[in-house]
């Protein structure tokens, strides 16, 4: 994909980009250049539209101009975890420190150092710094093929011969190293959740061109609403129906506590009551807008191209 090409290939420039600049430098780059790449995630995932219209949102005057809106709406939109939500801000924070108050001139201030000692990223979380793809047999290079990979018996007989995998690490608890690696972290997550924006692009919204399109577009996704409601309910009932079963079993194996257990159970019994008499409003609210909209539509026809007045 020629974006995700663009992605790693801008990858591969900070590292070379950052590796002799000063903190202030490093922290004002890393900033900016994950303020882009969140832009990047918006553009794939938003409806397409001209450049022109694109300018709008994220220009000086746009509502997306500045790094913080951009963090939110990619947040609210439900395309990056609150992780990702937390450590972008702490960036961000990080990176005005160093372009808004020249006093603040290393990683090591005080400032930086609180913040960065406060958000160590887990160790779970810490990417390769690369990936072997050869390895050395009898003194000669060997490069991995798709063929190996493919070839199952063959991948695992030469697994072991690829060297260890070398993390990002800051066991040194130097902060520039360990502000570098909430960096690579976070490039690590939006790479895959670009992968996310790409599949799940918006669409632009179907034209709605009559009275009957707006009324079964809205029924639809009033229809979906209430059946997943109903499917809650129901999956509520499963556990509450086991939770009262698990209780009975209970009740006949341990003597001493049957007066608790019964109250316990008398509990859930009346809840799962309560939830029946949901699930039975909620199928009954469905019947009904489904009659309602029926006929609504049978008006709506019956009338069409009759002489009707505006009120």
């Amino acid at each position: 994909m020629e974006l995700l090409d663009k992605i790693i290939q801008s990858f591969n420039c900070l590292d070379s980009e950052i590796e002799s600049v000063s903190d202030r430098a490093c922290a004002i780059v890393c900033g900016a250049f994950l303020d882009n790449l969140i832009q990047e995630l918006l553009l794939e995932f938003l409806c397409k539209d001209s450049k022109t219209q694109d300018n709008k949102l994220f220009s000086q005057n746009g509502p997306l101009a500045t790094f913080s809106s951009k963090i939110l709406l990619v947040y609210r939109l439900g395309l990056i975890s609150k992780y990702e939500y937390d450590c972008l801000n702490l960036i961000r924070k990080i990176r005005n420190n160093f372009a808004h108050n020249l006093t603040i001139d290393s990683f090591e201030c005080e400032i930086i150092r609180e913040l960065l000692s406060n958000n160590l990223p887990p160790v779970e979380l810490l990417p390769p710094i690369s990936i072997p793809l050869s390895y050395i047999e009898n003194g000669e290079i060997i490069e991995l093929t798709m063929e190996d990979i493919l070839d199952k018996h063959r991948y695992e007989s030469i697994l072991p011969k690829f060297p260890p995998l070398e993390f990002r690490n800051y066991e040194n608890k130097n902060m520039r190293s360990i502000f570098l690696c909430i960096l690579y972290v976070l490039q690590s997550l939006l790479a895959s959740r670009l992968m996310q924006a790409i599949i799940e692009r918006r669409n632009t919204a179907k034209e709605l061109k009559t009275i009957e399109d707006i009324e079964n577009y809205k029924f639809q996704y009033l229809n979906t609403y209430n059946n997943n409601q109903v499917e809650k309910l129901k999956t509520l009932k499963e556990q509450t129906e086991f939770e009262i079963k698990k209780t009975e079993d209970l009740f006949n194996t341990d003597n001493e506590s049957k007066e608790d257990l019964q109250q316990v159970k008398e509990t859930l019994i009346n809840h799962l009551a309560e939830i029946n008499a949901l699930i039975k409003d909620a199928e009954r609210a469905n019947s009904m807008e489904y009659a309602t909209m029926t006929h609504l539509m049978e008006l709506i026809k019956y009338n069409k191209g009759k002489n009707i007045k505006p009120i």
